[in-house]
């Protein structure tokens, strides 16, 4: 897929979370040649993923960029980032039931990121 379009970007999405085999499936997306991996390890938020997120981190050894998502809300992307660093976050902005996007928590998430 990579020869269709060498020069751009390519990032895997959460279907990574289902594997049985992380590190196998790490080692192969990296041999397809993606670029990122939108990945809440292997949970259904990435908050309960940390530790596995850590892992697959130190088994890409920086040749995969991940996308950490699940979840994602400014009362736990403070401990993500001190934990994960990652490059990229992923979230819905979420934080009712109308599902709608809440321009409020995007403010506070983007706080917190570019918070140093």
């Amino acid at each position: 897929f990579k020869q269709s379009a060498p020069n751009l970007p390519f990032t895997f999405h959460r279907g990574f979370d289902h594997v049985t085999d992380s590190k196998k499936a790490l080692e192969q997306l990296i041999e397809l040649g993606y670029s990122n991996m939108l990945t809440s390890g292997c949970k259904t938020a990435a908050i309960n993923g940390i530790e596995h997120l850590i892992q697959l981190s130190e088994w890409s050894a920086n040749r995969i960029e991940f996308v950490v998502g699940g979840g994602i809300r400014s009362t736990n992307i403070e401990e993500l980032k001190q934990n994960l660093q990652p490059s990229y976050f992923h979230s819905a902005c979420i934080t009712d039931t109308n599902e709608k996007i809440n321009p409020n928590e995007l403010q506070k998430i983007l706080s917190i990121i570019r918070a140093q």
